[in-house]
């Protein structure tokens, strides 16, 4: 059964599928394939050399889009709207961050 959108693994003669972040992270870090690895999740291995990022033509890249709900948005509990503007700070520092990455290649 074929979908309309382009396998992931394209051009790729076998591909891996892990049930654990973890698992992916050692196998690449063994040198067994690539995969798109939060690169939050691999800091460690990143600074220490083990894994490196690949340059990927056009500036190709993943992206996630998020939404952020209140079940009642005119009066969000203080919990939950202290959640939701931590996390909001939070994407708005990465984004700033890859920007910053994004130029000074």
């Amino acid at each position: 059964m074929r979908s309309g959108r382009p396998p992931e693994g394209a051009g790729a003669l076998l591909r891996w599928t892990v049930s654990h972040r973890a698992t992916s992270i050692r196998a690449v870090a063994l040198g067994l394939g690539v995969a798109w690895l939060p690169e939050d999740n691999i800091a460690a291995e990143l600074a220490a050399g083990t894994l490196k990022v690949l340059p990927m033509d056009g500036g190709v890249g993943r992206s996630a889009i998020l939404h952020l709900m209140h079940a009642d948005p005119d009066y969000p509990g203080r919990h939950a709207a202290r959640l939701g503007a931590i996390i909001a700070a939070r994407v708005a520092e990465r984004c700033a961050q890859d920007r910053r990455k994004r130029a000074s290649r």
